[in-house]
């Protein structure tokens, strides 16, 4: 009797594994889906930002879609003839071998660039085909932005900065203006002093002094310390910069005004013999954490790089966490070795993954 009723318990033992099966390919079926459209989206992107483009042609003649760029992808990279960066990132549900499913993202963005490696425009998407707000960015031989311009998704100017400098090699100002659609809103000058000083002196929309900040440099402009008060004298903030024999950023202390008082927050930075950021400290001096009021707020990272010089893990020490935070990083590269997907491991757990699309000529 057993032997007669063993087909029917083997079905019966198989259906729930059917079920689980068929869930599994219809996700990746809808995975699969969501992967071809992909190029459909970038392409309906494309065609928004040349509608901005075209909108705003006159305020930014500079940009010309049909013009080759290049662009270094930091110190890993190889330098190749582009027009756009878009990134977007997705939160992950689950992954079955290189198949993820994804669920939601946040709003994607592209990016523009000359042959010197500098952004020159962005555009920010609501969705994956509205364009919301663009940026321009004008600029020098150097990189300087000579002229900053934001637009609304209707390509109507919200606002504008215009920027002089002293010496253009080393970055330092000499007059900034800003303005909104309708005014000027705030206008800064520049006086050099003896020893590498600056004194930046800003006026609001009435040519009244608001602020004043002196800068000091050292002999290759590398800025040391900033002090900024009001007209009447009153404290604002304060910033200190040292640097390793590189010229890399190794202690920023930041102190500022608060109601309460004052704030204050150090930054502490070290690298590994091919500069890599590999420890990163933030610690807030001047709040506790509440509850822990022996506390104060401390965060460390550490990064280790691989071959490609890209991050491959991260700890985070956070102290208002119990335990380190664990992250993982593995990339797709295209054939010109730049990586056009990150996934994100949180222990053994994929939980984003961050997508770029690259468009070479």
């Amino acid at each position: 009797m057993i032997r007669n009723l063993l087909p029917t318990i083997i079905v019966i033992a198989l259906i729930p594994l059917f079920f689980w099966t068929s869930c599994i390919s219809e996700e990746k079926k809808l995975a699969r889906q969501k992967a071809d459209s992909l190029t459909q989206v970038q392409t309906m992107r494309l065609d928004s930002i040349r509608r901005a483009q075209d909108s705003t042609e006159s305020k930014h003649e500079n940009i010309n879609i049909e013009n080759p760029l290049k662009f270094q992808f930091g110190k890993s990279g190889n330098t190749a003839t582009i027009k756009y960066i878009g990134e977007m990132e997705f939160t992950i549900s689950a992954k079955y071998g290189d198949l993820l499913i994804e669920v939601s993202f946040d709003n994607p963005t592209y990016e523009e660039f000359d042959s010197a490696g500098f952004k020159v425009a962005e555009y920010l998407f609501f969705s994956d085909s509205i364009i919301g707000n663009h940026r321009v960015f004008d600029r020098d031989i150097f990189g300087n932005i000579i002229e900053y311009r934001e637009y609304n998704r209707l390509g109507e100017l919200n606002e504008s900065v215009i920027s002089k400098y002293m010496y253009p090699k080393h970055h330092i100002l000499k007059e900034q203006t800003k303005y909104n659609r309708y005014k000027l809103i705030s206008k800064s000058i520049y006086t050099e002093g003896s020893s590498h000083n600056l004194l930046e002196k800003k006026y609001d929309e009435n040519s009244q002094i608001v602020e004043q900040t002196l800068y000091q440099y050292d002999d290759e402009w590398k800025i040391l310390s900033n002090k900024t008060y009001t007209d009447d004298g009153l404290f604002l903030r304060h910033d200190d910069y040292k640097y390793d024999e590189f010229g890399d950023e190794i202690y920023h202390y930041h102190e500022f005004s608060t109601d309460n008082g004052k704030d204050y927050h150090k930054f502490l930075r070290k690298y590994d013999s091919n500069r890599n950021l590999i420890w990163y400290s933030s610690i807030n001096l001047g709040n506790t954490i509440i509850g822990h009021p022996d506390r104060k707020v401390d965060r460390e990272y550490y990064h280790r790089y691989n071959e490609r010089k890209l991050v491959s893990e991260t700890v985070l020490i956070d102290s208002r966490e119990s335990q380190p935070v664990k992250l993982f990083y593995e990339y797709k590269y295209d054939d010109r070795n730049n990586w056009i997907e990150k996934l994100e491991y949180k222990k053994t757990i994929p939980v984003k993954v961050t997508k770029r699309q690259i468009i070479y000529y």
